[in-house]
């Protein structure tokens, strides 16, 4: 496991990362998610490397499991493991930010655990999303519910 991000190093990946400030202003405020803000999050993290797409998407993971946790005891599996992404990739990210560029050759390697570690986070993602739905009457506001925990 990487070194443990400080607080002003979390705030700095979130200015970096668009889409974990668009996951808190949906979570602040309640929002639902709409068709078009969604497309416009996928084409955020789809515009950016690999490593910084898990990075948004564990900085995103990690708000909704914090939001999560009161109600769903697997949350707290999902702020642990978004917790270990962000202290594994973000300071590589942090530090090749300030270089401005990363040599291929380590490029490489950071790629090399990106897909093993964004399927740990989309299955426990997809557990909380199951037990939200369980616990919800109403399947037709299912994502409604999931945008307001």
């Amino acid at each position: 496991m990487g070194a443990r991000l400080t607080r002003e190093q979390i705030e700095h990946l979130h200015t970096k990362l668009v889409v974990p400030v668009a996951v808190s202003d949906i979570l602040a405020y309640g929002l639902t998610v709409e068709p078009d803000m969604q497309y416009g999050m996928h084409e955020a993290l789809s515009e950016i490397d690999p490593d910084s797409a898990l990075l948004a998407i564990a900085l995103s993971a990690q708000q909704i499991a914090s939001a999560a946790q009161a109600s769903y005891p697997i949350a707290n599996a999902l702020y642990n493991e978004a917790t270990d992404i962000l202290n594994d990739y973000g300071p590589g990210f942090i530090r090749d930010l300030k270089r401005g560029s990363i040599p291929e050759k380590d490029f490489i390697d950071v790629l090399m655990n990106v897909p093993e570690d964004l399927e740990a986070l989309a299955d426990i993602l997809d557990a909380l999303c199951a037990d939200i739905l369980d616990k919800t009457e109403d399947k037709e506001n299912a994502s409604y519910v999931i945008a307001h925990i």
